[in-house]
Order: structure tokens, then C-alpha cells, then sequence
């Protein structure tokens, strides 16, 4: 059994009065070394998934915006406690736009995705030839499909951000002459083209499964063309899917989530973003852009 000195200390309240401490001398560790009751807060490490805005549907399919995560096994961010951190949400687009806007999360580093590639531009149909013009998808965090059209045009080029892993994968292409435009891509795969010799669109790129909220979810499918028949969005694409392509429509909005330890409270605003409690964990879902701050 390890022995403790029993230390004795001048309270410095009277002459000769003494105050005896009969705690051992232990070596401080957990909360009290690292800041609790005294004031000091910890940075809180957290899990994050940033979803950018999807790109619009023409006749070709739109892309779905950048997805990227840390969730499960990646490099979480830490947060520093009274600190407010900005976080933000892109929006979906029409097709008159590019791209979707692109989210963002900052910690102790930043982590950014990219807005989704609309698809390409759908030109007038000429009474005679020459050819009907460029109707290449717009790249993004994943590429938006070609148009329909002549000469044959491809998809917009996906991880426009350039990360590792990419957060995203290209649009598909058209067939010249065909009424079916290429679909969008999407988080885990990429548009498909509009097949020849068919009246049918191609299909929008498969989201990426993820369940940082404790259940799974889909996000950032690509829109399928909206030209032709048979026309299928990815999964988790579409105009109501998060930061889905839209399949001739607005795209899905972005979303940003970050998952914390519940040992500390998280104050979120605009208070339409919200947060719930799992037990262990806070997740933080921003719809909007805002802020968060740890305390």
C-alpha cells in the first residue's frame, strides 16, 4: 500500500492558527486537470457530414452537391468552448445556374463541398442543321448530365473541390439525336448516359448511405434527365433529396450535421437548425445556414 504525507498549511487567519489538510497529495487528473469547475472548458470533438446544394435539371439530369464526412472513422474537428463557429448550408438551383452552392463547416480546420453541376443547357431546336450547340453538363461536386442534343456532348466533371476521397462523380452523356439527356451524378456514382436507340433518360448517380444521425440516411443522388421516358433519379437525388440534382427542377438543398459528446451543451442559431440528444451523442442538423457554439 503506498504511503501519502499528510501536509499541514498556515491558513493565514490567525497568529498561530493552522489548517490541516487530511486529503492525500494525489497526482490531479480527469475533469480538474483538464478545466471543469474551475472555468475551463474542453474542445469537444466532433463528427461532421457537409452536403452542398444540388445543381437544376434541364433535359439532361443535375448533379448532387459534394458530399463529404467523417463519419464513421474519419478525422472528426474539435470545437473550443464559448467559441461560435459558422457553419454554412448551400442552396439547390435552377437550371439557369451553374451550380448549387456549396456548405461549409469550420473547427479547428475547415471542411468544405462543392454545389452540384446543373445539367447542360438545353439549346432551340434548329430547322436545319448545323449542329444544335454545346449541351455539356456543368461540373460540381458531382457533374449535371448533358442535354439532349447534336453533336454528341458529355457530362460535367465531378470532386470540382478536388478533395481525397472525392465528394462526388461526373454527369452522364447524351446520344446524338436521341430524346434522352444523360443523368446527373451522384455521391457514389456517376450519371448514366442517354442510351441510343431509345427513348429513355439516363439515370441520376446513387447517393452515399450515412448514419451520423443514428439511422441511415441517403444524400447527394443525382437528378435523372428529365427528357425521354422512364427517366429515374439516384438514389437520395431529386429535387426533395439532400443535396439531390433536381430531375428538371430546383435541386435539394445542403445540409450539415455535426455529432458531439453530450457532455457539453451546443447552442445553435438561427433556432430553425436543431438538435437531439441520443444519450451519448448530440447530433446538430443545420438546414440554414448559422452558427454553433459549445459550452
Amino acid at each position: 500500500m503506498k504511503e501519502y504525507k499528510i501536509e499541514v498549511f498556515d491558513s493565514g487567519t490567525g497568529k498561530n492558527k493552522k489548517k490541516r489538510n487530511t486529503k492525500p497529495k494525489t497526482r490531479s487528473f480527469g475533469y480538474q486537470v483538464l478545466g471543469f469547475g474551475s472555468g475551463g472548458v474542453l474542445p469537444a470533438i466532433v463528427d461532421y457530414l457537409v452536403v452542398a446544394g444540388g445543381g437544376g435539371g434541364s433535359s439532361g439530369g443535375a448533379g448532387a452537391g459534394g458530399y463529404r464526412t467523417s463519419f464513421p472513422g474519419g478525422t472528426s474537428f474539435t470545437l473550443e468552448g464559448g467559441t461560435p463557429y459558422p457553419v454554412t448550408v448551400g442552396a439547390g438551383v435552377t437550371s439557369g445556374t451553374q451550380r448549387g452552392g456549396d456548405s461549409n463547416a469550420t473547427g479547428d480546420f475547415s471542411i468544405s463541398s462543392t454545389g452540384g453541376g446543373s445539367g447542360g443547357p438545353q439549346s432551340a431546336f434548329p430547322t436545319v442543321p448545323p449542329p444544335w450547340g454545346n449541351q455539356a453538363g456543368y461540373p460540381g461536386g458531382s457533374g449535371g448530365g448533358a442535354a439532349t442534343g447534336n453533336p454528341q456532348a458529355g457530362g460535367g466533371s465531378g470532386n470540382a473541390g478536388g478533395y481525397s476521397p472525392p465528394e462526388g462523380n461526373g454527369g452522364g452523356q447524351n446520344y446524338p439525336l436521341q430524346p434522352g439527356g444523360g443523368g446527373g451524378g451522384g455521391a457514389s456514382q456517376g450519371g448514366s448516359p442517354g442510351p441510343a436507340l431509345t427513348p429513355t433518360g439516363g439515370k441520376g448517380g446513387d447517393g452515399s448511405a450515412n448514419s451520423i444521425t443514428g439511422s441511415p440516411v441517403t444524400y447527394a443522388g443525382g437528378g435523372g434527365a428529365s427528357s425521354g421516358s422512364g427517366n429515374q433519379n439516384g438514389a437520395g437525388g431529386g429535387p426533395t433529396g439532400i443535396g439531390g440534382g433536381g430531375n428538371g427542377a430546383t435541386g435539394g438543398g445542403g445540409r450539415v450535421i455535426l455529432r458531439g459528446p453530450n457532455a457539453y451543451s451546443y447552442a445553435l442559431s438561427p433556432p430553425s437548425n436543431t438538435q437531439a440528444n441520443d444519450g451519448t451523442d448530440v447530433v446538430m442538423t443545420f438546414t440554414v445556414t448559422g452558427t454553433v457554439t459549445p459550452s
